[in-house]
C-alpha cells in the first residue's frame, strides 16, 4: 500500500515522499517537492538506490551518503536526513 508523507523542513522548503514498503523493505520511493538538486536527475539514482533497502534509518543513510558522494549530487533546500525523517514520520 502506497503511503504519501510531507514535511516542511527547517528552511521552508516542503518534501513530499510517496513509498511502498513490503516485508520490511523500500519497494516503490518517488521523492519530490520545492528543493533543488544538482543535478536534476539525480533523483531518479536517489530513488532507484532505495528500492530494495530494508526501512532502517542508518542503512538509509549510509545508502543516500554513498550516491550523493559517488554521484556528485547537490541539495539545497533539504538534507539527507530530511528525507529520513519523511519516511518515518
Amino acid at each position: 500500500m502506497l503511503k504519501k508523507k510531507s514535511i516542511k523542513v527547517p528552511n521552508g522548503k516542503l518534501l513530499t515522499v510517496l513509498y511502498d514498503v513490503q516485508d520490511n523493505k523500500i519497494r516503490f520511493i518517488q521523492v519530490t517537492g520545492d528543493f533543488f538538486m544538482y543535478p536534476e536527475e539525480g533523483i531518479y539514482t536517489i530513488e532507484r538506490r532505495l528500492q530494495g533497502i530494508c526501512m532502517d534509518r542508518t542503512q538509509i543513510r549510509t545508502v543516500l551518503q554513498e550516491v550523493f558522494l559517488n554521484e556528485h549530487i547537490y541539495l539545497y533546500g533539504l538534507t539527507i536526513d530530511s528525507i529520513i525523517d519523511a519516511l518515518f514520520l
